[in-house]
């Protein structure tokens, strides 16, 4: 990447010259970039100064004119002993390292976007994923920003998760003199609201570092807290930064005017002319770093295209693939993405902005007793309260603030408990939809006061369901009707229902949201363990599909699980296909209401313990995609349970093992 933005600039150098620089610097990092070129600015600088054109005579006097600088330093040093000292300290402009832990890549996006703001602010700082960060190096760091979400129960996402242990353990070092402030992403329907940042924060500060403001815990609405968290970042390293350069000015000014007396002196007793060229004529050597998307391995994208500025693709088709009569219809839909330059790998999710139905938006306006013309303030944009309860604002989905407001509004007894007690707020927010709630608990409030209380739309993330290798300029999504009676009305999720009652020809926005922890191994060769249940299935139809197109050698086993084969066998007929070209190795399937007694994934994992043992030591990687409350602990633990078994070691032991395979990127997990 660093050697090949020499292309661009090469017109000074021979072809043979470019290719030696390119060789030279292939493999550095930028950092070791940054240091070269002040090093290679200094010897520009040395020879324009003392009047030579050729590096080579510059290096070869570099003895020389170190010895004649020693001795002009001694007559330097009376000069400088009766001037003022300078505190290096206050003269000292801290780097700023942004460590970012991140699930889905929302703190990803916002730490991205810090970085992107210092940068242009000619700040210097660095932005480093955890997940690729040495703990160690956490004693070494000047000032810290932390932006991390929390991830299941109050658990740390994977990314994480290393740092997390580190700082909790006993080698936690001593953090005395540095400096942190933390940005913590969350959801507040969840019991441990942004523990994991709560985490970092709390420990930080208890291993001595210096907290330069109080953490900021964002919801599911994150936008405007965490762009405040930023500018107030930018707000602090700018003062920091500035005062440190005049701090430096200072200094500099003075040690300029000693040091350029004592080498003036130094040149004429040599006996060298200085070169009495312009300024202008003088060579420059800088560095362009690449814009930090770029400097991923993966880029989900190549065009602007994002969460935030999501492209509208048109519904190419939407078809059934479960039968009449399953307890959960599921949809495949298939996205056209030509012309976006939208780009996405295997594992990755597509984020969908839902709107919501116009039968819960009239629900909602009839309920209090509003037309639906009222004028509300959204973004400092004016609209009418129908238009923004369709495209702004949740409607589906509830939050402990607004049962809060509610209760407030009501003076309700039950609802007051409800908000203070967390069984019965967690049973609301599950089994709530706006309009539901204010069936039973009348209110009279004006529409603004109204949507202020209320979520923004948040897009839905779906596992993607094919791979561009076979599908080209297509996404296919596998998606689950979220939908349960309550009341003798059908409550659906926004995103589910409007994707599976979509036609030919409709539009939808869309992103791609990259997953680096849900990837194929780089090596084809591998064998790979693909459990799943339900519409976990999703990302397992890209992977075959793209080891298909490269002929892969590596054996694939597949276990999946559903209700009933007869109407839940989910791509049944494409699966047979896989099978029968040998593309897919083995298949094992758990139709948990088949039979009297129920079988799930984990009961074929354990009928197939050795086997599954033989391919892990073997160097398989193991995915685990699927309904996190169905699948994802109870699956777990029988791997685990394997691992104890097969390998005849204890439980701790077995754990470590598995979190080796975590951080070796040979257990991954896409759980919701």
């Amino acid at each position: 990447m660093i050697a090949n933005l020499l292309q661009e600039f090469a017109a000074p150098l021979s072809s043979e010259q470019v290719n030696k620089v390119k060789d030279a610097l292939g493999d550095l990092s930028l950092e070791q970039v940054n240091w070269l070129s002040g090093y290679l600015a200094g010897l520009a600088a040395t020879g324009a100064a003392v009047g030579l054109k050729d590096v080579s005579e510059v290096v070869g006097q570099a003895q020389t004119l170190t010895n004649a600088q020693s001795n002009a330093a001694q007559a330097l040093g009376a000069a400088e002993a009766s001037q003022p000292s300078v505190n290096p300290k206050a003269a000292t402009n801290k780097l700023s390292t942004i460590l970012y832990g991140s699930q889905t890549g929302n703190a990803r996006g916002v730490a991205e976007s810090l970085y992107q703001q210092l940068q242009s602010a000619n700040i210097e700082a660095r932005l480093v994923d955890m997940a690729e960060y040495n703990p160690k190096q956490l004693k070494k760091e000047q000032r810290v920003f932390i932006v991390v979400s929390t991830h299941g129960e109050g658990e740390p996402p994977d990314d994480a998760l290393e740092l997390h242990e580190f700082i909790h353990s006993k080698k936690a070092p001593d953090l005395n003199g540095k400096e942190f402030a933390v940005l913590s992403l969350g959801d507040s329907s969840y019991e441990y609201f942004c523990k994991t940042g709560q985490d970092f924060d709390q420990t930080l500060a208890s291993l001595g570092a210096t907290r330069l403001f109080e953490r900021v815990d964002c919801d599911v609405d994150y936008q405007q807290a965490s762009t405040e968290w930023a500018e107030s970042v930018l707000a602090l390293v700018k003062q920091s930064s500035e005062s440190a350069a005049r701090d430096t000015h200072t200094e500099v000014t003075h040690t300029e005017v000693t040091q350029t007396e004592a080498k003036q002196a130094e040149i004429s007793q040599k006996g060298i002319t200085p070169n009495q060229d312009d300024e202008s004529n003088r060579p420059h050597l800088s560095v362009v770093t690449p814009d930090v998307a770029g400097s991923r391995a993966h880029a989900s994208a190549v065009t602007s295209f994002n969460k935030f500025n999501p492209y509208t693709a048109e519904i190419l088709d939407v078809i059934s693939i479960t039968a009449r009569g399953s307890s959960k219809p599921t949809f495949h839909v298939e996205i056209d993405l030509e012309d976006s330059g939208i780009q996405y790998q295997p594992g990755d999710a597509l984020g969908v902005w839902p709107v919501n139905q116009s039968t819960l938006v009239n629900e909602t306006l009839s309920l209090l007793s509003f037309t639906g013309e009222e004028l509300v303030t959204v973004e400092q944009q004016t609209k009418s309260l129908k238009d923004a309860l369709t495209q702004d604002f949740e409607l589906t989905q509830v939050s402990p603030g607004f049962i809060k407001w509610l209760a407030e509004q009501t003076k309700d007894d039950q609802l007051i408990q409800a908000a203070t007690d967390k069984s019965m707020l967690n049973g609301l927010l599950a089994n709530s939809q706006v309009p539901e709630l204010l069936q039973s608990f009348n209110i009279s409030v004006t529409a603004e006061e109204f949507v202020a209380q209320l979520r923004r739309i948040t897009p839905r993330l779906y596992s993607i369901a094919s791979s561009q290798q076979e599908v080209e300029e297509e996404v296919h999504l596998t998606v689950g009707l979220v939908s349960e009676q309550r009341n003798n009305t059908s409550r659906n999720g926004a995103a589910s229902q409007l994707l599976s009652e979509f036609s030919t020809g409709d539009m939808a926005r869309v992103f791609v949201e990259s997953n680096k922890h849900f990837k194929l191994p780089d090596d084809s060769n591998q064998k790979i363990i693909m459990i799943g249940a339900g519409t976990g299935i999703a990302p397992y139809r890209g992977f075959i599909q793209q080891r298909a197109a490269q002929s892969a050698k590596g054996q694939s086993w597949l276990i999946f699980g559903n209700p009933n084969f007869a109407t839940d066998f989910l791509y049944q007929i494409e699966w047979q296909q896989y099978l029968k070209k040998q593309q897919l190795s083995q298949i094992d399937l758990a139709f948990s209401r088949d039979q009297e007694e129920k079988v799930y994934v984990q009961h074929k994992l354990l009928e197939h313990a050795k086997q599954f043992n033989q391919w892990l030591q073997q160097g398989a990687h193991i995915y685990l995609c699927g309904d996190k409350d169905r699948i994802g602990k109870s699956v777990e633990q029988t791997i685990l349970q394997i691992i104890a078994s097969e390998q005849q070691c204890s439980d701790e032991q077995a754990k470590q093992i598995l979190t080796d395979l975590k951080r070796e990127g040979r257990y991954q997990k896409d759980v919701y």
